[in-house]
């Protein structure tokens, strides 16, 4: 195919060369690599890509817009990953995953043009990888979603991984930075290839609002979660308090009823045995005699 036929298919106004990128990976996570061929509007015929180390090394390829994983180092296989549709639109951006000490070196992305028997050079981009271990900052989640009842019982859960060594995990009260030693707590750790994962579970009775941090700690260094807020709905505690009393209430004014009932009953009868006492018996002379009742 000539060339002003190819050009029915593409157009390429500007391309990625000579740019170098440092990037930071983290053991055990993933890391993208970009590498972009600007204002592409169709993939032209004979594009090639390649993803390679030291010139010979190939990490990944695409080849007329499709990934050819022939061409793949064996280290590399089931690790790496190419947007589908990033690549129609001049994407070749790399995402690596699973990474390992091993993986820090010079990642370097070449974009060529094959035009019938010649090679045409549309760019190069290089990443200098530096993948670092430890662990990752720890996210801290809760059974309950949003405000919780007084006197319930909560899991808090921490978790965290990309160390190298067994850690220790502290629950502490934000508020103060104290180590927090109300719940039970247990933690595990798990290894996965040479990294490891460490999840910590707390069981709180909440009876006041508290400000919740996981710090995570090793040979190395130590990572501390952001804050969460463990907060009693007061709204719901304030009407479960109103309908404890409830029975309190009916319970006093019902004695109260009693009471008055007792009071009442007792005057009447003064009254009545008052009546009964002074009934007149007999006149003699000017004096009266009283009947004793």
């Amino acid at each position: 195919m000539s060339v002003g036929t190819r050009c029915l298919f593409w157009t390429l106004i500007s391309a990625v060369s000579g740019v170098s990128v440092e990037m930071v990976g983290q053991v055990g996570d993933s890391v993208t690599m970009p590498c972009p061929l600007h204002s592409m509007q169709q993939h032209p015929t004979g594009l090639l890509v390649y993803w390679q180390l030291n010139d010979k090394d190939v990490v990944a390829a695409v080849v007329n817009g499709m990934v050819e994983d022939k061409y793949q180092d064996p280290r590399y296989k089931g690790r790496t990953y190419l947007s589908p549709e990033g690549l129609k639109n001049g994407n070749f951006s790399l995402r690596l995953s699973n990474l390992s000490l091993s993986d820090q070196k010079i990642y370097d992305c070449i974009i060529m043009l094959e035009l019938d028997d010649d090679m045409k050079d549309l760019g190069i981009t290089s990443i200098h990888l530096v993948v670092k271990a430890g662990f990752n900052i720890p996210s801290v989640t809760s059974s309950v979603t949003g405000k919780v009842k007084y006197g319930q019982e909560v899991t808090m859960t921490c978790r965290s991984h990309g160390g190298l060594f067994i850690p220790n995990v502290t629950w502490l009260n934000s508020t103060d930075g104290s180590p927090m030693y109300e719940g039970r707590i247990h933690s595990m750790h798990e290894k996965h290839g040479t990294v490891i994962s460490v999840t910590s579970t707390m069981c709180l009775n909440v009876t006041s609002t508290y400000n919740v941090t996981c710090r995570v700690t090793d040979a190395q260094d130590n990572v501390t979660s952001l804050n969460y807020l463990l907060e009693i709905d007061t709204e719901l505690d304030y009407s479960n308090e109103t309908l404890r009393q409830v029975p309190k209430v009916v319970s006093v004014s019902l004695v109260s009823l009693l009471l008055i009932g007792v009071l009442l009953c007792a005057v009447i009868w003064l009254i009545k045995r008052n009546v009964c006492c002074n009934r007149y018996s007999g006149v003699n002379g000017n004096h009266v005699d009283q009947i004793n009742c």
